[in-house]
């Protein structure tokens, strides 16, 4: 299938993160998920400079870790999948990361920081709710 119409050409909102930071704060979210679900909420808020990783679960309580970032765009809430988002950050060997996304129901795309590395794009789908 053609998966080239999943990538935003203009995303409403980007901001690059600190990668190791980001898989920290999805560990420490994902262990107050859903049980089968590892679904974790990103927030990302460009005005502030903050991306947000929190989850919450009424058996065993809730996480929120607040990042720094930079970044331009509108506030926008996206529930994902944490295993996946792990993956996606690792798989990118950068540093510092780019997360670009256009709107809570559209895909999220990651994407190392540097423009030389742009070869490697690693996009994911949210989790309806």
């Amino acid at each position: 299938p053609d998966y080239t119409p999943l990538f935003p050409e203009k995303p409403a909102s980007v901001l690059v993160v600190e990668a190791a930071a980001f898989i920290k704060a999805i560990k420490a979210a994902t262990l107050f998920s859903r049980s089968g679900l590892s679904d974790v909420t990103v927030e990302i808020k460009p005005g502030q400079g903050v991306i947000e990783v929190y989850s919450e679960n009424s058996d065993v309580g809730a996480r929120q870790t607040s990042l720094r970032a930079e970044g331009e765009g509108d506030d926008i809430k996206v529930v994902i999948n944490s295993r996946y988002l792990i993956d996606g950050v690792q798989s990118l060997h950068s540093p510092r990361i780019k997360v670009a996304l256009s709107a809570s129901d559209r895909p999220i795309l990651l994407s190392p920081e540097k423009a030389v590395e742009k070869s490697h794009r690693y996009l994911i789908m949210p989790i309806r709710q």
